[in-house]
């Protein structure tokens, strides 16, 4: 597997993503080999199955699903409005949070998904 850069970086972006499909196409189209996304955070569902579409066939994702468990930790707070929130309350709540994004995306990637040519 070779990871390759054509617009995607680890972290929380500060903008869209501008992802350049062409360079990845002619990276695949070089190398035969299955291509990695390195980050994923902030991408669009449309633009991981372009990606897919051109080669892609692992993506590191990991950052936007700790942050939205995050944001449902920090909605759990607020809602408690000071009365004490428990551990279990708070992991359960990003545990769920969590499973929803991870199953949307392997969703996303699955049906992106086509045999290499």
């Amino acid at each position: 597997m070779l990871a390759c850069s054509f617009g995607t970086v680890h972290g929380i972006y500060k903008g869209d993503p501008r992802l350049n499909f062409d360079v990845l196409r002619k990276i695949r189209q070089l190398s035969q080999t299955p291509l990695v996304m390195h980050g994923g955070a902030g991408v669009s569902d449309a633009d991981y199955a372009k990606a897919i579409d051109a080669g892609i066939r692992k993506i590191n994702y990991y950052t936007y699903g700790v942050k939205y468990a995050g944001e449902a930790v920090e909605g759990l707070v607020r809602e408690k409005d000071g009365e004490t929130v428990y551990w279990h309350d708070m992991t359960t709540t990003a545990y769920e949070r969590m499973l929803a994004n991870f199953t949307h995306v392997i969703q996303v990637f699955a049906n992106g998904a086509r045999p290499l040519a």
